[in-house]
């Protein structure tokens, strides 16, 4: 197995590539330029309108009251807490 602190050194004593050290002036025009497409205000209208219809239709919904299920489809007899009465 590779020692990584040897590894590390060798790397770190190499020089950096000629693309990597121009590629901040690129980074920072892409960044200055924006996004290159928009989605239009009715698309971010419509995700709000179907999210809060979602929202309401599932507040709206009665819930059943929770129940733990049992494991493995045995009953409650077997349980610790029962065979200690």
């Amino acid at each position: 197995m590779t020692d990584i602190d040897a590894v590390l050194a060798r790397m770190a004593a190499e020089p950096v590539p000629a693309e990597l050290a121009a590629i901040d002036g690129v980074v920072l025009a892409r960044i200055a330029a924006g996004p290159a497409t928009t989605i239009g205000a009715g698309v971010g209208l419509l995700a709000i309108l179907i999210a809060a219809g979602l929202g309401l239709a599932g507040a709206g919904m009665p819930a059943a009251p929770a129940q733990a299920a049992l494991p493995f489809g045995i009953g409650g007899a077997p349980a610790p807490s029962t065979l200690l009465r």
